[in-house]
């Protein structure tokens, strides 16, 4: 039986089984060196909501924030337990496996590669200036 015609295309301002926190953990994950802007058009809210669910998240353990220059990179920590009562003993690599097709941990590990072309962020380009004539 093909489940996929059940799915009905979701409208504008209806609710999600999954939480904007989850969309951002999950878009960090497969996407490490995104910038938070870019999670933000990925997960389809504001990138200041952004900033607020990486605080939270970050706060609660589940985010590692490392500064590097003028930018930070995250580290999802699959380890720490879902936060409900109800899920408690259920790590967050169980949960949000099945959501990034992969074995998040390989996915971790991939991540630290440098210069891996499937998870490095594309490349900034600066801005150019008008030459000044002498």
């Amino acid at each position: 039986m093909n489940y996929t015609s059940y799915v009905k295309p979701m409208k504008p301002g209806r609710w999600s089984f999954f939480s904007n926190h989850l969309h951002v953990l999950e878009c960090l994950l497969r996407h490490p060196g995104a910038t938070l802007g870019e999670v933000a058009a990925l997960v389809e809210i504001s990138p200041r909501a952004v900033q607020t669910i990486v605080n939270d998240l970050v706060e609660a353990g589940y985010l590692v924030r490392t500064r590097h220059g003028r930018r930070n990179s995250y580290v999802v920590d699959l380890d720490a337990p879902l936060r409900h009562a109800i899920n408690a003993d259920i790590p967050l690599r169980d949960f949000i496996g099945p959501l990034v097709d992969q074995e998040p941990k390989s996915i971790a590990k991939r991540a630290q590669e440098p210069g891996n072309p499937e998870f490095s962020a594309k490349p900034r380009r600066s801005p150019t200036r008008p030459q000044t004539g002498s």
